[in-house]
């Protein structure tokens, strides 16, 4: 059944324009009646609603919404059609066809009615009050139970939010409910009596036991902040009498252990039109600390200020928990930072002996060993370089836990961070045949402003993993950017690589802490579980995340976001605006053209101004007129011959670097039988005029090559050292050359073409 009403008010106007409609109605109780007739009984109620302002009701409403704090209260009766108002605070006094009223749903129990959220309630979810303005949301009312135990109405509190309450807080709205009855009955008998005197101190005497019976402190300070009023709460709590308190001054509970701040907001509370709480050190009358939280209403009558009401409750319990809990919190943090010193004492500690193992046992495995040391060797190197990577991992991910890492933005070209990056895993990507490459989306800015090191840890971390787990195919890096404010951007970095995959329900597991996808994986391809774990949170500390997408036999995506400055938009240009492309591979093809783009040439097929060129295909070189960028796998590699038949060229090896295509002017010399000379010019700021010294003025030099020689001499130059002939304080020299090196008085740099080599005996 569905039944539309409207809101009026007493006068018979329509009020909130509106009707209230609810798809649920409330059962009509079995003693209705009766109920009706202990309702009808009641001088406080007339059948034809013509109800007065009664300043006892309002006061008791007043005070529910002080001591509830909420905007609405209200005293209802319910009859045989509608829902009346006796007093109500908060909304203009109206009545209520009886269907539509949640007071209605209240009269069915003894016990009070409680609605924490009326959206989540099918019985009043589609009701205009809940749907429209005022927007009720949380309902909670306490029958009004007369003595011969019929409901005949309802004490409801109302608020617009979500509202849970107390079981203590219903008991007091149950004993308001049980004062309601009391200020009817006491009416009722006043006329049947003819006493009228003796009923009010009567009903007055039930009031205050009311509000005795809160185990909270009730005071009234006047506008001059004396105490006009306390309840047995107060005495209960601080050990003085409502009399006691009367005679004393408004801060008679402060101390030597007040604070001056709370004394200072307390005297400002009883002086503000705001409700104010507080937190407080107080003394009670045995001179016993208590803390003391309390909470100050103004009273306002005439639109003026006539009173302020208080609500003190001792919380020294709970302060006692948090005073606990912030020590006990202090210890921890305090362990953390213990652990974190030494954690990262004992990694540097350990990284000495293991970087002299590493490098001992690399320079060890120049030494052209027999297989079995070499076996032996290689064991040792690649077990110190392990545990250096781990040593480095755990006290990264100490540092991220105790939330003692910082990030150091500083200025850096995009593509040269990619590059290195490259360069780090390239030997290994070579060793299984990879193709890898990058490619940079137009729209990204080239000079930014952020953390380099932890932007390339990141991507170290994934492109390892991508180089370890790939066995065949390629791997491609793919940044894009979009643009957040002004001068900062939202970069995305996709790491795809052609392995395995991973299945789907163990993606999450990738990054928690010591954790890999497969514990075979583990023991084949090394690591410690925590790559995936710290990228995962420096991203975060850079405002992003990290994230993967994966299906098995279809390789990986994995991902990672972040914000980042951008420091210049400036973009860099190269003396031609058309190129001509051969590539080796797909990605290789991808990358070029990303980098061709962003210099502002175009690729084409026919009208170019120069080529680049990977030597692993068929095209043919020999054209003299076009200036010609090689790819070779190495540095000269097999394709020599091409670049000695001709001039305007120019050979690089993988992996292809941005700064080698684009740092600056590039050009070659070259003729027949009399080898070539490669050039390049570029533009490079200096970032300071410091000169470093030695505690040598004059060197003598003994090289084995005038390479070296000239080398050697510039690096003296370069720290203020003289080389000479004589009245040299100490030499460099090459153990290739036939000098005596014996003199003991003159100290000496012994240079080897690897260290330990075959004139170790000199």
């Amino acid at each position: 059944m569905s039944t539309d009403s409207c809101l009026v008010d007493r006068r018979g106007s329509t009020n909130f324009l509106h009707s209230v409609t609810t798809t649920i109605c409330p059962q009509i109780p079995d003693d209705e009646f009766n109920r009706l007739q202990e309702l009808f009984r009641y001088e406080g109620y007339s059948p034809d609603r013509n109800h007065k302002k009664e300043e006892a009701f309002d006061r008791i409403t007043t005070l529910c919404t002080k001591l509830f704090d909420v905007p609405i209260a209200i005293i209802t009766f319910v009859d045989t059609q509608c829902v009346t108002f006796k007093s109500v605070v908060g909304i203009p006094c109206l009545e209520l066809q009886r269907d539509n009223g949640f007071c209605a749903w209240t009269i069915l129990n003894k016990h009070p009615f409680i609605v924490p959220d009326m959206t989540q309630d099918p019985r009043f979810v589609a009701n205009k009050l809940v749907t429209d303005a005022p927007h009720f949301r949380s309902y909670v009312g306490a029958p009004l139970i007369t003595p011969s135990g019929y409901n005949i109405g309802a004490l409801c509190l109302i608020d617009s939010q979500p509202r849970h309450y107390t079981d203590s807080q219903i008991e007091h709205l149950q004993s308001l409910a049980g004062l309601v009855i009391d200020l009817l009955e006491a009416k009722t008998w006043r006329l049947k009596a003819q006493n009228e005197f003796q009923k009010s101190d009567f009903n007055n005497q039930r009031l205050l036991k009311a509000v005795n019976c809160f185990s909270e402190g009730l005071v009234m300070w006047n506008k001059n902040k004396e105490i006009i009023f306390a309840n047995e709460g107060m005495e209960r709590i601080t050990g003085y009498s409502a009399a006691e308190a009367m005679k004393m001054p408004f801060d008679f509970l402060h101390g030597v252990g007040t604070q001056a701040s709370a004394k200072e907001q307390f005297k400002k509370a009883l002086e503000s039109d705001q409700n104010s709480t507080l937190e407080m050190v107080s003394y009670k009358k045995d001179a016993t600390i208590f803390w003391n939280f309390l909470r100050i209403t103004p009273i306002f009558e005439a639109g003026e200020i006539m009173a302020y009401f208080g609500v003190l409750s001792d919380v020294t319990e709970r302060k006692v928990v948090e005073i606990e809990l912030e020590r006990t919190k202090r210890i921890a943090e305090k362990a953390t930072e213990t652990k974190s010193a030494f954690v990262a004492n004992m990694s540097h500690e350990m990284r000495t002996p293991l970087n002299a193992i590493y490098a001992s046992s690399g320079l060890a495995l120049e030494t052209r060993p027999n297989p079995e040391t070499k076996e032996l060797l290689d064991m040792i190197h690649t077990s110190a370089h392990v545990l250096l990577a781990l040593v480095d991992d755990v006290l990264d991910f100490s540092k991220i836990e105790a939330e003692k890492i910082e990030l150091k933005p500083a200025r850096f070209h995009l593509r040269e961070c990619i590059e290195t990056v490259i360069d780090m895993v390239n030997v290994k990507a070579t060793s299984k045949n990879l193709e890898m490459g990058y490619t940079v989306h137009p729209s990204v800015p080239q000079i930014i402003f952020a953390d380099e090191i932890r932007i390339r840890q990141i991507l170290t971390n994934l492109l390892s993993n991508a180089v370890t787990f790939t066995v065949q195919g390629s791997i491609q890096i793919l940044v894009e950017a979009k643009r957040v404010n002004e001068s900062r951007y939202r970069f995305d970095w996709m790491i795809k690589d052609t392995g395995p995959g991973i299945d789907p329900s163990n993606q999450l597991r990738l990054f928690e802490v010591f954790s890999q996808v497969d514990d075979s994986r583990t023991r084949r391809h090394g690591g410690t579980g925590l790559g995936l774990a710290i990228s995962k949170r420096l991203a975060r500390l850079m405002g992003g995340d990290v994230w993967v997408k994966s299906k098995l036999g279809e390789g990986s995506v994995f991902g990672f976001s972040i914000l980042i400055d951008v420091a210049s938009d400036e973009v860099q240009t190269v003396p031609f605006t058309k190129c001509r492309l051969v590539a080796g591979h797909p990605v290789q093809e991808s990358m070029l053209k990303s980098m061709m783009r962003s210099v502002g040439v175009e690729c084409v097929e026919e009208g170019y101004e120069f080529m680049i060129a990977d030597c692993r295909t068929d095209h043919d070189f020999r054209d003299p007129k076009i200036p010609l960028i090689l790819i070779a796998p190495s540095a000269l590699h097999d394709r020599r011959g091409s670049l000695e038949r001709k001039e305007n060229t120019f050979m690089i090896s993988q992996p292809i670097r941005f700064f080698k295509l684009m740092g600056g002017d590039v050009w070659v010399k070259s003729k027949l039988g009399e080898g070539s000379v490669f050039g390049f010019s570029i533009l490079i700021d200096v970032a300071s005029d410091e000169v470093q010294t030695v505690p040598f003025t004059k060197c003598r030099l003994v090289a084995g090559h005038p390479v070296q020689e000239s080398m050697l001499k510039s690096m003296m130059r370069s720290v203020g050292v003289e080389c000479v002939e004589e009245g040299y304080e100490f030499m460099i020299a090459d153990c290739r050359t036939d000098h005596d090196f014996r003199d003991p008085k003159i100290p000496l740099i012994l240079i080897a073409p690897s260290a330990l080599h075959d004139r170790r005996g000199r």
